[in-house]
């Protein structure tokens, strides 16, 4: 039954893994992270790719997500699969209308470009320089600390308030 159940998954995620997939956003998680609901009535958990949106409990992370709520949820939108992350989520590019909403995070000073798994990106790193440059966003606090060193480091016994800023990527 597991083997199965194993078996149905990879098949989900294979049949969308470079492909284009259309739906109504049904549930945003975080500035990241949401659900899509396709008219043939499966749901995927998609992850923005290129961006690093902070988490929920650290600062911006809750105007993040409901940036990110704003911008599409309820609403059709196009998702351009790129792969998928080790929680099995589509990482897509995704658009409503003709705006993306990667590059909406980064641009408005909500997310980080993720170097990391973006390299080749060279619009996500100039609209975050950018929205560095202007302060605007999380780029307003001089102490923003980006995502991974906050997940890093919970656990480890250093307070988040002891965290300093580490310049990005």
């Amino acid at each position: 039954m597991i083997k199965l159940a194993f078996a149905f998954c990879l098949a989900l995620v294979s049949c969308v893994f470079g492909e284009v997939v259309r739906g109504v956003v049904v549930s945003v998680h975080d500035g990241d992270t949401l659900t899509l609901q396709c008219a043939d009535g499966l749901r995927l958990k998609l992850r923005l790719y290129g961006i690093d949106a902070p988490e929920l409990k650290q600062p911006f992370g809750e105007e993040c997500r409901d940036a990110l709520e704003r911008l599409v949820g309820g609403r059709e939108v196009t998702a351009d699969v790129v792969g998928h992350d080790r929680y099995r989520r589509s990482i897509a590019v995704v658009r409503c209308g003709p705006t993306c909403a990667n590059e909406t995070q980064v641009a408005t000073g909500l997310s980080w470009w993720y170097a990391r798994y973006a390299k080749k990106d060279s619009r996500l790193k100039i609209l975050e320089a950018e929205a560095r440059w202007m302060r605007i966003g999380l780029w307003s606090e001089d102490s923003a600390v980006a995502p991974w060193e906050w997940r890093r480091c919970a656990g480890t016994g250093v307070r988040r308030s002891q965290m300093v800023f580490t310049g990005g990527n």
